[in-house]
């Protein structure tokens, strides 16, 4: 078995091209249907009951209908462990904010990083 740090970036270089890779989350739950990796969700434990959503994607071949139900998925497994999940959402990306705000986050705040980019704050509470 290799560690996470070792695997990780090729995860998500699987999916992503244009964040950079080399940041290594304490979790990933990784999606798979029939055998075959489908997509990931990654993060870190924030705090005892929440965990926190740090990237979510999946292969290109899968998006469409299947996106919504592995997110769905993926919301289950973390909330097997985690009763609250934490997320967020750059401002621009209206797909990835429209599932999560369908699937039960709401908005908690907006920050913006060191290059001006604004980011929608959200949360997911109960299971």
């Amino acid at each position: 078995m290799q560690d996470i740090e070792h695997i990780y970036p090729d995860i998500y270089k699987s999916i992503f091209d244009d964040i950079d890779p080399y940041q290594c989350p304490s979790i990933v739950y990784l999606g798979f249907e029939n055998g075959l990796f489908e997509g990931f969700v990654s993060g870190y434990i924030f705090n005892a009951i929440t965990f926190y959503m740090q990237y979510a994607g999946i292969l290109k071949n899968f998006r469409g209908v299947k996106t919504l139900n592995l997110f769905r998925e993926g919301l289950k497994a973390i909330n097997a462990e985690f009763p609250f999940i934490m997320c967020v959402i750059r401002n621009d990306n209206s797909p990835a904010l429209r599932i999560a705000l369908k699937e039960g986050f709401i908005v908690h705040g907006i920050r913006m990083d060191t290059i001006k980019n604004l980011y929608v704050e959200l949360i997911k509470g109960g299971g």
